[in-house]
């Protein structure tokens, strides 16, 4: 993970009209990745997907990406807006990091990367629909006309 941050840091010191250029050519190629990881983990493991569901594990995924959410906003300043901010980026973890540590450490066990790619989904959902009330409530305005 050190490699091609590093990589991208002498490029943009150097060649910054370069690394503007790749920058959206990579972060597409990054998405689609990312994407594609997803589909054909939950499809090769689609059984064990499937045994996850009546299990306890999607609602520790809940729960881990709740309380997540709940410790991020407890622990901002008294700005609605820090709050919501820390909230959200404190459930939103790093799915290719937890993929990384998987794929060298669990590789004999799919459920471990199964698990992930689950608590990844639910994460999105939970924190769109999230994010998405919090913007309709911080851009309601208030009883006395002015914004919250």
């Amino acid at each position: 993970m050190l490699a091609p941050l590093a990589v991208g840091l002498v490029v943009k010191a150097r060649w910054d009209a370069l690394a503007d250029e790749v920058k959206a050519i990579a972060a597409q190629a990054a998405n689609l990745g990312l994407v594609a990881l997803l589909v054909l983990v939950i499809a090769l493991n689609f059984e064990a997907v499937l045994r996850l569901i009546g299990t306890r594990g999607i609602l520790a995924a809940v729960l881990f990406v709740v309380g997540s959410f709940i410790v991020g906003w407890l622990l901002a300043s008294r700005s609605r807006s820090a709050r919501a901010v820390m909230g959200l980026g404190t459930a939103q973890r790093n799915l290719s990091a937890a993929m990384t540590i998987a794929a060298a450490n669990f590789a004999a066990d799919p459920n471990v990367m199964v698990m992930i790619v689950v608590t990844a989904i639910l994460m999105l959902v939970i924190l769109l629909g999230t994010g998405a009330e919090l913007g309709k409530r911080g851009s309601a305005p208030s009883e006395s006309g002015v914004g919250a």
